[in-house]
């Protein structure tokens, strides 16, 4: 299925070679489907500067699962989770039974250790030992991961301490970050209809926190205003959190639009200040979302929550009575992947023998549209080719399951998620703006791995392998 059909519009003729930027700016925003571009405020800011960007509505995330933690990671390194390693949010481990955060790091508490591939952090680093890299989220996951491996800061919100803070594998906190850590109980404060208090993440106060650290950033580490170009990433949280609870179509969502459309004018009007002229953008987004199944909209592509542990149980079963076992046979689900129980002494032939078996038994089983083993021929569906770059050898599940459109495997009741390989999920805008951009629209899909080695171009450094193509048609020649 990849690669994808390109169709562009140009708005405006080639200008002249640009001068690098002095500051780069990378906005994700965390569970920002393509539709969403179309509900921002008319008259607001993010639609305003379309005219004179680089807009690509329909950039897809052609992995599974549509996550957080891959999500950020391919967007930082141009790569699919195949090679950068990156599988999902949590990594389960056969040999002790247990899983832990993509993130964590028994040295340091949590770095990027398990991300396989550079990031455009990394390539930046490389050729600028003197750059400031800032890094900064509600959510550490996405700090970490935007930030790579040797960045200059990197700050998430800590609920427990509520204040930003870092780990040892960044050094020290900065000096200037307590003092705003200070002045946060403001937005905790500041919270009305139609969202409340207690749940202090899932309301536009998140991004308000984040966007308070990151100008603390801008002026503290006077970024933009060195020789060497320098990055800022931010990764706003409050959308996905508002999303999980209340739905993309929700009156909370309609506010947090309008919330996050008022952050990203503050956003921008303090970095042209930093380097006037010389400050590249580029926004995109980790995944999407699929509509509360209850919900008008989730009903319209048919929707529907399927318990996991039933799903699970029933399936585990199939394969029980197929192996002729007492033992649980399903030791570990996390979708895309499914993690059999492998008896000691299991030669390698009997071995793939069973994995086809179960394969083909949990295939028919309810709601499932296809299941694939990894290393094996598998038919054209026109998704098979994100699970294949979604397989990491020695990480991933022994088999990979593709539920139907649709199909919300749950523990709740209430509320949505993501992961799955269908538009919903995987289709998030890629915009470009500022210096070395020239608009374009694109009439066509593109990939989200294009944009680390898009923004490697503009900054004159060298990412050393990516999944996807240069935007050249955004750039001024």
């Amino acid at each position: 299925m990849r690669r994808f059909i390109f169709g562009i519009l140009l708005f405006a003729a080639p200008a002249a070679a640009a001068e690098t930027p002095k500051l780069a700016v990378l906005i994700v925003i965390d569970q920002f489907p393509s539709g969403h571009l179309d509900r921002m405020p008319a008259r607001g800011v993010l639609r305003s500067l379309l005219s004179r960007a680089a807009v690509y509505p329909v950039a897809r995330h052609d992995h599974v699962p549509t996550a957080t933690a891959p999500g950020h990671a391919s967007l930082a390194t141009g790569r699919s989770p195949a090679f950068h390693g990156v599988i999902g949010n949590e990594i389960y481990d056969r040999r002790s039974g247990s899983t832990q955060a993509s993130i964590d790091d028994p040295e340091t508490g949590k770095s990027a250790r398990r991300l396989k591939a550079p990031t455009l952090a990394d390539a930046l680093r490389t050729r600028h030992p003197d750059s400031r890299i800032v890094s900064i989220s509600s959510k550490d996951r996405s700090a970490v991961l935007l930030g790579g491996q040797d960045p200059s800061i990197v700050l998430w919100f800590d609920y427990v301490r509520h204040g930003f803070v870092t780990s040892a594998a960044y050094g020290a906190l900065p000096a200037w970050v307590p003092p705003i850590n200070a002045t946060l109980s403001r937005f905790f404060n500041d919270i009305s209809p139609p969202f409340w208090k207690p749940d202090w993440s899932a309301s536009p106060s998140a991004d308000r926190a984040v966007l308070a650290m990151a100008l603390a950033a801008l002026k503290h580490e006077r970024l933009g205003r060195h020789a060497s170009p320098d990055l800022l990433m931010i990764s706003f949280s409050a959308t996905d959190s508002i999303g999980h609870r209340w739905g993309p179509d929700s009156p909370q969502m309609e506010a947090q639009l309008k919330e996050i459309d008022a952050r990203l004018g503050e956003l921008i009007a303090a970095t042209e200040a930093a380097a006037p002229g010389r400050t590249v953008y580029a926004l995109s987004s980790d995944h999407g979302i699929l509509p509360i199944p209850e919900s008008e909209a989730g009903r319209s592509v048919g929707a529907r929550r399927v318990p996991k542990d039933g799903w699970r149980r029933r399936m585990d079963e199939k394969l029980r009575n197929a192996r002729g076992s007492t033992t649980r046979e399903i030791i570990h689900l996390a979708l895309p992947d499914l993690y059999l129980r492998r008896e000691p002494g299991t030669g390698d032939r009997e071995w793939a023998a069973w994995v086809r078996e179960a394969a083909a038994l949990i295939a028919g089983g309810d709601d499932v549209a296809a299941v694939y083993v990894p290393g094996e021929p598998a038919p054209e569906d026109g998704f098979v080719d994100f699970y294949r770059r979604s397989h990491f050898p020695g990480l991933s599940g022994d088999l990979q399951v593709r539920m139907k459109p649709g199909v919300l495997l749950t523990g709740t009741t209430k509320g949505t998620s993501h992961g799955g390989p269908y538009p919903y999920d995987v289709d998030v805008p890629v915009i470009l703006w500022g210096a070395g951009i020239r608009p374009v629209r694109s009439t066509g899909a593109i990939s989200v791995e294009s944009l680390a080695p898009t923004l490697a171009e503009i900054l004159r450094v060298s990412l050393p392998a990516t999944d996807a193509r240069v935007l050249t048609e955004a750039l001024e020649r």
